[in-house]
């Protein structure tokens, strides 16, 4: 498909907040081991520009189907004033996803609380006993802290089971927290996606279901704890978000990388300019 030529571009259908995730440039010394973008800074060679960033949103800001921006790293609080700069440019509302460091903490729990324009924050942590990564990041007391809708994302391993109730009992402090349970990315298949498993099973006999929703690249379920009323909800997703078909691109989410440029997927084989980005619908 010539897609540069013909730029014939849809949102997922069942999808009405198609967003944009921005890449923000920061090689973070947090470490995680849940991080997926280390390579990003240390092996693709690609430099962070901060003015062809802004640049970029400027251009989606334009964009009447992209709904919202997404805000993600790295870690998007290492520098509070370039956070600020991002979110400055940015006309849509915006999430931001972190994992929350203690440093700087209060200036940056001050901000989140106060920029109308951000209405979401979505806060990586991990099951297993207590190891370095939780000397650097904020506490469960800091979270509390938070006035906006707090995701708790944390990814499934072979102690979720185990550790589920403690975990939402340390981390699902108020009542506007959602834990988000995120599958292993690297499980998930087209043919696996949207197949009822173990983990589906599990979170039903335990909890009650609300619902579920998805699209073409992602799906989820969600529960709730009708005795706590704290709720979780089962994301599984992969590691694209379009797909192509013919003449045509049914695209979920814009990238743009540290360096400014756009990409229709995370595997950033497509690049979009700003005429593309105008016409999709």
């Amino acid at each position: 498909m010539e897609l540069k030529k013909n730029g014939i571009m849809e949102y997922v259908a069942g999808r009405s907040n198609l967003a944009c995730t921005i890449f923000v440039p920061y090689d973070c010394d947090n470490n995680c081991p849940f991080c997926t973008s280390k390579w990003m800074y240390r092996e693709s060679g690609i430099k962070m520009d901060i003015d062809k960033i802004i640049e970029m949103i400027k251009i989606v800001n334009l964009s009447k189907t992209v709904m919202e921006f997404v805000i993600t790293g790295g870690e998007p609080t290492a520098n509070l004033d370039m956070l600020k700069r991002i979110v400055r440019a940015c006309d849509k509302p915006v999430y931001i996803n972190t994992t929350l460091p203690k440093k700087n903490i209060d200036n940056v729990i001050r901000y989140i609380n106060t920029e109308h324009k951000i209405f979401g924050v979505n806060i990586s942590r991990q099951f297993g006993k207590l190891n370095n990564l939780y000397k650097f990041i904020a506490s469960p007391e800091d979270l509390k802290k938070l006035r906006k809708p707090v995701r708790i994302n944390v990814m499934r391993t072979n102690v979720w089971k185990k550790e589920l109730d403690s975990f939402m009992e340390t981390w699902l402090l108020n009542k506007h927290f959602l834990l988000n349970l995120r599958e292993d990315y690297r499980y998930i298949t087209n043919e696996n996606l949207k197949v009822r498993n173990e983990v589906v099973d599990y979170l039903a006999e335990k909890y009650v279901y609300i619902g579920s929703g998805g699209c073409m690249v992602c799906n989820g379920e969600t529960f709730v704890n009708p005795e706590t009323d704290k709720f979780i909800h089962y994301h599984r997703g992969i590691e694209h978000s379009c797909v192509r078909f013919e003449s045509k691109t049914y695209i979920n989410d814009l990238i743009i990388r540290p360096d400014g440029k756009a990409f229709d997927d995370w595997d950033w084989s497509v690049e979009l300019n700003g005429e593309i980005i105008q016409k999709i619908k």
